[in-house]
């Protein structure tokens, strides 16, 4: 499929969700949007690690400089059978567009790829415009923007603002994201003695001290967050085993779990806290966490107003600023300029039938088009 930025944003983003890209895989999505943009600049670079590519492609060379960001890849569509349709070819249904990846991110992308395109073909630039892409968001995040972000500072690559087609709020335009929580993932054994339910003295069966501790971790925030953000929680994600017999003990209980924390907390003293929790149940017992990100928060008024602007000009309201969520690139992309961000509706991401409304593309990409006019008003008049 050959793909076409000179249609509409609804067109674009429907050829992108056509084309199967799970996970670190890009499909053939940037080999041919390089084809496109190689026209058009010779600042181009398509960097790969492991099996995950990145696409780095700037309009200009001097200041300032906006760059828009955002992932292709997408969730496994998980059982098809659940599916009403196909989970890669792009459906219409009574005003909505049912595939993998319409919320998250290829119906953002194809809006903010069409918008910016159009505005380089229509304005004389002063500055620099970029789009940033990976292949890597929904997976390990290891080898996609964790990685591209110290090459383009090797690269001496300096941009000002960046946003991201992240999926916000329930209608396009209600938020405009100014921040995320961080992110740390772990599992949670607690050890005993496997043995016959009847005879508690010769077994120990961690289950009730494994279920108390639980109890506690879900039920009790871990800090009462603030006017910015939530409070720091855990989330229990599944619990390990299933019963080899209806009258045997199990030898140890496991959970896996997530917790999301705000500013207040870091790491360390999550895992003080989790720590803390579980020596009041269990002596024995393992805890392995993995972190993922820190939380940030973008506090540049000026960028703010710039964009909350443009969505009110859209949609008539101003958006509520946020830092609810999940996890997105954005926890690397603070390190090179102030991060925002505003894409589809979230209310069917990762979901079997995620879905858009046919209307949705032309409002999200009216403002990625009133972005780019207010970005050229505040910064470069």
């Amino acid at each position: 499929m050959s793909f076409s930025l000179e249609t509409s944003p609804l067109t674009l983003a429907c050829q992108l969700m056509s084309v199967e890209s799970v996970t670190p895989n890009d499909g053939g999505i940037f080999s041919q949007l390089i084809k496109i943009f190689s026209a058009s600049t010779d600042q181009i670079y398509c960097i790969e690690w492991g099996q995950t590519k990145n696409l780095y492609v700037r309009w200009g060379t001097s200041g300032p400089h906006m760059c828009f960001a955002g992932h292709v890849d997408v969730v496994p569509p998980g059982d098809s059978a659940l599916w009403s349709f196909p989970a890669f070819q792009a459906t219409h249904l009574n005003g909505w567009i049912y595939g993998r990846g319409a919320a998250d991110m290829k119906g953002a992308i194809g809006c903010f790829l069409y918008s910016l395109w159009k505005h380089l073909k229509n304005n004389s630039i002063q500055g620099s415009y970029s789009i940033l892409l990976t292949s890597d968001e929904e997976g390990h995040g290891i080898d996609g923007i964790q990685k591209m972000v110290p090459w383009l500072q090797e690269k001496q690559e300096k941009i000002d603002h960046i946003l991201i087609g992240e999926p916000t709020g329930s209608k396009v335009g209600e938020v405009l994201q100014v921040g995320r929580r961080g992110s740390i993932t772990g599992t949670l054994t607690f050890s005993g003695i496997q043995g016959h339910i009847a005879y508690q003295d010769l077994c120990d069966n961690p289950m009730p001290r494994f279920i108390h501790c639980l109890s506690e971790l879900i039920s009790c925030p871990i800090d009462l967050g603030d006017s910015q953000f939530e409070c720091s929680s855990f989330h229990l994600i599944g619990v390990e085993p299933v019963a080899i017999a209806m009258n045997v003990s199990p030898a140890y209980a496991k959970a896996q779990f997530g917790v999301r924390f705000n500013a207040h907390q870091n790491f360390d003293s999550i895992s003080e806290y989790l720590h803390h929790v579980c020596q009041k149940h269990s002596s024995s017992y393992l805890l392995d966490l993995t972190f993922h990100g820190s939380e940030f928060l973008t506090q540049d008024l000026a960028w703010i107003t710039c964009v909350s602007s443009a969505i009110e000009h859209v949609i008539g309201l101003s958006p509520k600023l946020t830092t609810r969520g999940g996890t997105t690139d954005g926890r690397f992309l603070k390190n090179l300029a102030p991060v925002l961000e505003i894409g589809m509706p979230e209310t069917t991401i990762h979901q079997v039938n995620e879905r858009v409304r046919v209307e949705d593309f032309e409002c999200l990409s009216s403002i990625y088009t009133q972005i780019l006019q207010e970005y050229e008003k505040f910064y470069r008049i």
